[in-house]
């Protein structure tokens, strides 16, 4: 993870709480890294499949998050990622 990821991390959790976000965060690191291997889906539908499992699993759960909140932690756990990647 970049120097600039780990800050940005670092105050995105601090913001928002950090127990609350690394839960949801940790949810949709699992959903991202399986639905990588999915060639049949393009980006745009791997997100919307993501975003549709973690609702799911929160559900199931008994939690509840905004979509904006799940689009960000799609997104934050797409960029460790790819920095994982490279």
């Amino acid at each position: 993870m970049s120097a600039l990821s780990k800050l940005l991390k670092k105050i995105i959790l601090w913001l928002l709480g950090n127990g609350r976000i690394e839960f949801l965060l940790e949810v949709a690191r699992r959903v991202v890294s399986r639905l990588d291997h999915r060639d049949d889906l393009d980006s745009e539908k791997k997100r919307e499949e993501a975003k549709k499992e973690i609702r799911e699993k929160l559900k199931e759960l008994g939690r509840d998050f905004s979509n904006h909140m799940i689009n960000l932690a799609i997104e934050m756990a797409l960029v460790e990622f790819r920095e994982e990647l490279d």
